[in-house]
């Protein structure tokens, strides 16, 4: 078959420009810590609610890793949450509580669960736009499905390594607080 210069030309051009997900989740163990903090980003909060002491610390330390730009809290029960979102008690004052870009939610928890919490924010017309994504160690079909109808933006079980939580935290950063457009409260 016989091309003329200028299609090949443009078909160069073409596979030169890289696609923006090419290289994601960057690689860090090759370069090190992993950055994705851009020009004037503003900094945001994932909020991420577990009781397990051990996800949070996998999570913490695979966060300082990435590098973001962007700040991870921990809260460690449902009822906890909420008080943080409607700043009760000891987040009372709104600069404590800072609301959050994204809330990454745990199913099992004390006081209140996951299911209660997901039900109780997506109803609430100030909150309803914060995404939840369900980050937890089931994959029953039947609470990924619960999850979804009551209001989750997205389900993932959590992962079992620091390469694992890494990577995950790392598309999750990127995906929920750098690529979407999110409404401002």
């Amino acid at each position: 078959m016989i091309h003329s210069d200028t299609s090949l030309a443009s078909t160069r051009e073409e596979e030169a420009v890289p696609s923006p997900l090419a290289a994601f989740p960057p690689d860090s163990t090759k370069s090190g810590p992993v950055s994705i903090a851009q020009g004037n980003h503003q900094s945001r909060i994932i909020l991420m609610v577990d009781d397990d002491s051990d996800d949070c610390l996998l999570a913490q330390e695979a966060w300082e890793e990435i590098q973001s730009g962007n700040e991870l809290r921990f809260i460690h029960d449902g009822q906890a949450v909420l008080n943080y979102l409607y700043h009760y008690g000891e987040f009372a004052h709104a600069q404590s509580a800072p609301r959050p870009g994204i809330i990454l939610l745990d199913l099992n928890m004390p006081k209140k669960n996951g299911h209660e919490v997901l039900g109780i924010l997506k109803k609430d017309q100030d909150l309803y736009t914060i995404p939840i994504v369900v980050f937890t160690t089931t994959r029953n079909s039947e609470e990924i499905f619960r999850a979804y109808q009551e209001g989750a933006n997205a389900f993932m079980t959590k992962p079992t390594s620091f390469e694992g939580y890494r990577d995950t935290l790392l598309a999750l950063d990127y995906y929920w607080l750098h690529l979407v457009q999110l409404p401002q409260p």
